[in-house]
C-alpha cells in the first residue's frame, strides 16, 4: 500500500467516527458537544493535510534535485551547463522548484500553490474554520496521487 493510500485510510476512519460523534451530538442537542467534535474534525484535517503536503514537498525535492543533477551532468554546452552548475540545491524556492516540473501558471502548478498556501495558514496557527470549501480532502487524495505520478524529471 503507498503512503498516500495508508494515510487516506487513517483520515477517513478518524473523520468518519469524529462526524458519528458529532452527529449524535447534534441530534441529542448536545450543542457544546457537538461543537468539541466539529473542531476535533477541523483540527484532524489539518493535522492530516500536512501530512500529506510534507510527503508532496519531499517528492518534490527529490524530483526536482534528480532533474537539476541530471542538467549538471549532462548538458554539455558551456553556457547552459553554467547556468545548472551555479544551481544551489540547499537553497531553492518551494515554488521554483514546483515549476521545474510542471508548467507554470498552469493548472497543477497552480493547485500545488493553492495547497502550499494554505499549508503555510495551518502551519502558522491559522485555524480553517469553513474546511469544507477551503481543504475538501477527497479532492486533496486525489490530487496527491496525481500529483505523485506526474511530477517527475
Amino acid at each position: 500500500m503507498t503512503i498516500i493510500k495508508e494515510i487516506e485510510k487513517q483520515y477517513f476512519e478518524i473523520e468518519e467516527q469524529y462526524s458519528a460523534n458529532e452527529f449524535k451530538a447534534h441530534n441529542k442537542g448536545f450543542f457544546l458537544k457537538e461543537e468539541y467534535w466539529r473542531k476535533k474534525r477541523d483540527l484532524n484535517t489539518h493535522a492530516y493535510f500536512l501530512f500529506l503536503f510534507t510527503r508532496l514537498e519531499d517528492h518534490i525535492r527529490i524530483q526536482s534535485n534528480r532533474l537539476i543533477k541530471n542538467k549538471q551532468e549532462n548538458i554539455q554546452h558551456w553556457k547552459t551547463k553554467a547556468i545548472w552548475d551555479n544551481v544551489d540545491l540547499r537553497n531553492i524556492h518551494f515554488k521554483k522548484r514546483v515549476a521545474l516540473l510542471t508548467e507554470k501558471g498552469v493548472s497543477d502548478y497552480n493547485r500545488i500553490i493553492e495547497y502550499y498556501k494554505i499549508r503555510n495558514k495551518i502551519g502558522h496557527g491559522e485555524i480553517i474554520s469553513d474546511i469544507g470549501s477551503e481543504i475538501n480532502m477527497i479532492n486533496v487524495f486525489m490530487d496527491m496521487r496525481l500529483f505523485f505520478k506526474k511530477l517527475r524529471p
